[in-house]
């Protein structure tokens, strides 16, 4: 499953499963492994790069400790940053995602 798994102060890292994901990151320049990591100087930098992931329909982590992708990604929409809705993604077991709009 790709998705969004965690923000940084200077990178975004996504868990990235599909050849399609793969590509696209690639293509933009992103080493891509299991987890890309796609490296932000800024916060407009951050969502530009939000923003894109979302383009690609790449569900932002929901759930977990502290500040989840989801979160930061709401929080910049307050701040009209990013604008729209994003899917989210928690598990309900192991192996078992569940995916929601945000």
């Amino acid at each position: 499953m790709d998705y969004v798994m965690d923000i940084r102060s200077d990178e975004v890292q996504v868990q990235c499963e599909s050849t399609l994901l793969r590509k696209e990151l690639a293509l933009a320049g992103v080493l891509v492994g299991d987890v890309a990591l796609v490296p932000v100087a800024d916060r407009s930098d951050l969502a530009r790069v939000l923003t894109w992931l979302q383009s690609l329909g790449v569900p932002f982590l929901d759930a977990g400790p502290g500040c989840t992708p989801a979160d930061v990604f709401k929080l910049m929409r307050s701040d009209a940053l990013v604008a729209g809705p994003i899917t989210g993604i928690y598990w309900t077991a192991p192996g078992s995602s569940y995916l929601r709009e945000v």
